[in-house]
């Protein structure tokens, strides 16, 4: 069977509150975006860096239609910093190749352009976080071979340190990878780094 042909997104444009815009603060209601393309249909399913979402086809005859993605109905996409890059691809009977990536704007949170990793004279691991937007208070998450962390205590000086501390004895082996990510209190989630256990 052959495949269908791969969509092709010709603009991706951001809207808060039906107004167009290059960036939004993470986590606010009223985010839309708007695709559009060629060979959109029915079973063009849509990904939001790499992540499928519930997206709309709209029809608008005699043009091509378009598709909405309205990110209150994504709150994961929605609560996350960082760029917007969507991509789709047709399903039906098969599924079609995807298309062109293209960035649809930018969410404004928490961002880590850091970690630098130091082993203590007791075991214990530190974990020193730089970059920008970082809260007063809030989690940072700590994932190593699938499996969440248990951190012995985390602070915060915002705008762009923060520091999480692995007791002894919990800290993974050394050359584990570990993935790294901040959530404020509102529940908006910064973009995830990788560093190496030490």
């Amino acid at each position: 069977m052959r495949r269908p042909p791969a969509p092709a997104i010709a603009s991706a444009t951001l809207l808060l509150n039906g107004q167009v815009v290059q960036q939004a603060n993470a986590g606010q209601a009223g985010l839309r975006i708007k695709l559009s393309g060629t060979q959109f249909r029915a079973d063009t399913e849509v990904s939001i860096n790499g992540q499928v979402v519930v997206s709309h086809l709209q029809a608008t005859p005699p043009a091509s239609p378009d598709i909405f993605v309205e990110l209150d109905e994504n709150s994961a996409i929605r609560n996350s910093a960082g760029q917007l890059l969507v991509r789709a691809r047709n399903t039906n009977p098969i599924a079609s190749d995807l298309s062109n990536e293209i960035s649809a704007g930018q969410l404004v949170g928490p961002v880590i352009t850091r970690v630098k990793v130091k082993k203590k004279a007791s075991g214990a691991l530190l974990l020193n976080i730089t970059g920008t937007g970082f809260p007063s208070t809030g989690t940072i998450t700590v994932f190593a071979n699938g499996s969440q962390l248990a951190l012995q205590s985390t602070s915060f000086e915002p705008p762009d340190f923060a520091q999480a501390k692995l007791a002894p004895g919990t800290s993974p082996t050394p050359g584990t990878t570990l993935r790294i990510r901040l959530i404020t209190p509102q529940g908006i989630q910064s973009n995830e780094v990788t560093a190496t256990s030490k």
